[in-house]
């Protein structure tokens, strides 16, 4: 396989896991590539670390932190291969993940290419997503609820980045979802391997336990997704727009504050009627459980669960 593909890797503070996740990229059974690998303003040994490999395949930039955006933003800009995929600094890959990946692609001329994956907590699981047939998203609306909207585990040709109106957001968390969307809307076919080829290390820091006042900007993405998807008349943007909020309204009992969690529930609420009045009556929504469907359909009792911590 004669094409290029460009991996980058954002780095932050990550001395703890950068060895395995830059080994488990140069010992891929797909050779022609360049590895992007853009520290972020570390202020451990994660520089160090970079500087002690000597491949000639990889780039490597240091810089002041601006933060994963606009990281990931750059190394697109200075990518040069004929696909692109995203590995995070803690996470690692099966050695024929982008061989695997390209082989989809290229047989089948897929645009993007999802795998399944393994999440790494306590332990190891394996996620899979509900096997489909090679599409486009107007052939197979379900595609943006099926797909999980992280940038890893995706290999994308160029053509779905290289647009300079398909950027990481700056200034917001939650950024992935509408640079995948992005893509998943423009890719003519997309494709999926079965295999679990990713791994993503889920770390038990306070980031993934605590919540604060920067869970609002998920409101700001889905109106970010809901532009991008306006003229998708076959995409069901108030199912799409449940699902990508339903986990923060779970978790909306890990915002320690009591002001703020009632805030941002009672924002959640407020959005979704502003959208669609129905909205109670999305597919995601009445997938759930019967107790979770009661409760997540009220928002005093989800304010209620939220104060007991059940």
């Amino acid at each position: 396989m004669k094409a290029k593909v460009s991996i980058i890797v954002p780095i932050y503070n990550a001395e703890k896991w950068l060895e395995r996740c830059i080994e488990s990229i140069l010992n891929q059974t797909h050779k022609k590539m360049e590895i992007i690998l853009i520290n972020d303003g570390s202020k451990d040994k994660s520089k160090e670390i970079v500087e002690k490999y000597h491949d000639e395949r990889i780039i490597f930039i240091d810089k002041e932190n601006t933060g994963v955006s606009a990281t990931r933003n750059l190394g697109i800009e200075k990518s040069s291969g004929d696909y692109i995929m995203f590995v995070d600094s803690d996470d690692y890959i099966e050695s024929n993940t982008v061989e695997k990946l390209l082989k989809k692609a290229l047989k089948d001329k897929c645009d993007l290419v999802v795998c399944n994956y393994f999440l790494e907590i306590s332990r190891t699981l394996e996620i899979k997503m509900p096997l489909f047939n090679d599409c486009s998203l107007k052939e197979n609306p379900d595609l943006v609820t099926i797909i999980n909207f992280a940038p890893w585990n995706k290999l994308y040709h160029k053509n779905l980045l290289k647009k300079t109106d398909n950027r990481f957001p700056l200034g917001l968390k939650y950024e992935d979802a509408p640079v995948v969307i992005q893509a998943i809307r423009d890719a003519k076919k997309i494709g999926i391997i079965e295999d679990c080829l990713f791994h993503y290390v889920m770390q038990k820091t306070g980031e993934t336990i605590t919540r604060d006042k920067r869970i609002f900007d998920i409101i700001s993405i889905c109106e970010i997704i809901n532009e991008k998807l306006l003229k998708c008349t076959y995409v069901d943007r108030t199912n799409l727009t449940v699902k990508i909020l339903l986990p923060y309204l779970k978790n909306s009992r890990y915002i320690n504050d009591l002001k703020l969690r009632n805030e941002f529930i009672d924002t959640v609420y407020k959005y979704l009627n502003a959208i669609d009045k129905k909205w109670r009556k999305s597919k995601c929504l009445n997938d759930e459980p019967i107790i979770k469907k009661i409760i997540l359909k009220n928002k005093v009792f989800v304010k209620l669960v939220g104060m007991f911590k059940m």
